[in-house]
């Protein structure tokens, strides 16, 4: 599986980028499964938890 930036998240999702991490993300996660290498999210919610 391809890995994703947090820079290039924030461009797909159509906002701005208002910081980088050293840091690549493997995969979106349900936030009761989460974990350091993953964009936590709360189903049926607008906003994503990292």
């Amino acid at each position: 599986m391809e890995s994703i930036t947090l820079e290039k998240l924030a461009k797909l999702l159509g906002g701005t980028p208002l910081g980088s991490f050293d840091l690549k993300l493997l995969n979106l996660q349900d936030s009761k499964v989460c974990d350091e290498h993953s964009i936590c999210y709360l189903k049926d919610q607008k906003f994503i938890l990292l």
